[in-house]
């Protein structure tokens, strides 16, 4: 049974870089809606945080198909009550889905704050239009830097940064070196 007057939080490319992110909201008490396009990937994160206190929403979608996005995102709102989070990374292949995402949470008037990820090779120049939306956040992961040497970030590492980032946010954020 599901306890509604947990936090619902949604992240939204949640297998990949973002799934220490999960994995720890997870441990905090939280409902988090991960939307993925993998079952694989997303059965091995329910059976990982099983014994955690709050609850992993599977919430499996090729967010590329806009129409089936809108769908599933409208399907997890209305069984698990709108979210206060919105973590995403979608991929620029899935543009249309981003400008869903945005649409849908206007046209709802859910007061939200985004977290909008982008790794610094996929950064769009300018941020959406985005009206109604409550905060903003335009995240960029850049690199690290290790003698003299760049590498990207693994996913605890990101976990680490971004949770320090949601209890002190900004309007944009970089994690790492661009």
């Amino acid at each position: 049974m599901i306890n509604f007057a947990m936090e619902h939080i949604i992240v939204i490319g949640g297998t990949g870089i973002l799934r220490g992110v999960c994995r720890q909201f997870s441990q905090d008490g939280k409902v988090v809606s991960v939307v993925a396009r993998s079952r694989d990937k997303l059965v091995e994160l329910v059976k990982e945080t099983r014994a955690n206190p709050g609850i992993v929403n599977p919430v499996m979608v090729d967010y590329t198909n806009s129409d089936q996005f809108k769908f599933k995102l409208h399907e997890a709102v209305t069984h698990l009550g709108p979210p206060t989070i919105v973590i995403n990374l979608m991929p620029p292949m899935a543009e249309a889905s981003r400008r869903v995402l945005f649409d849908y949470l206007n046209e709802n008037d859910i007061k939200v704050e985004i977290f909008d990820i982008f790794r610094i090779e996929n950064a769009p120049a300018n941020t959406p239009d985005i009206d109604g939306i409550n905060q903003y956040h335009r995240v960029i992961i850049g690199w690290k830097n290790e003698a003299s040497k760049r590498s990207r970030f693994n996913e605890d590492e990101i976990a680490i940064e971004l949770i320090a980032v949601l209890e002190e946010p900004q309007d944009k954020i970089i994690i790492g070196q661009v």
